[in-house]
């Protein structure tokens, strides 16, 4: 799926707001159950992930002509 830097964006303010306040989580970033998703739990794993995620976005959104880059989502299960 193709994904734009504005929805890339998008996604770094809505993480960041939920590591802002843990209770935001299951409203902005609800889990889902089902046996490809893991758990359903808002826990520390949980958390770490979305660390991570923000991490990665705020250095990727950072970088010098990223405006002009495509991007792309793939999931496999």
């Amino acid at each position: 799926y193709c994904v734009s830097i504005r929805q890339l964006t998008e996604l770094l303010k809505t993480i960041g707001s939920v590591l802002e306040d843990n209770a935001l989580a299951d409203e902005l970033l609800p889990t889902c159950s089902g046996c490809f998703f893991g758990v359903t739990e808002y826990d520390e794993y949980y958390f770490e992930i979305l660390a991570y995620t923000y991490g990665r976005l705020q250095a990727i959104l950072a970088m010098p002509g990223c405006e002009s880059w495509s991007f792309e989502y793939q999931s496999s299960w």
